[in-house]
């Protein structure tokens, strides 16, 4: 388990879902990442619930409102480390 709840996180970006879909559109992450779940794709959301009953997965709001879908580790990218990256590439290019 990467995150714990209230943490921020963004889900991955359309490019990593253009990148990783099978011809119907899913993605095997543990649990499936379907079609539906592609329009969250680059969006910062809240862990709100955390379950590990089988496998660990999160559930997730956007300002407030809860998304309908389960996610896992595989589907998210942690807020602070994707700030850390961009801010490393700006230094690098200077």
């Amino acid at each position: 388990m990467n995150y714990k709840v209230g943490d921020i996180v963004q889900i991955n970006s359309i490019d990593w879902y253009n990148k990783n879909k099978n011809n119907e559109g899913y993605i095997q992450c543990v649990l499936m990442f379907v079609p539906a779940m592609k329009k969250y794709c680059g969006m910062k959301a809240k862990i709100s619930h955390i379950d590990n009953n089988i496998t660990i997965h999160y559930r997730l709001e956007i300002d407030g409102t809860p998304i309908l879908w389960n996610w896992t580790d595989g589907m998210l990218e942690n807020i602070k480390k994707v700030r850390k990256e961009k801010l490393k590439k700006i230094y690098e290019n200077n």
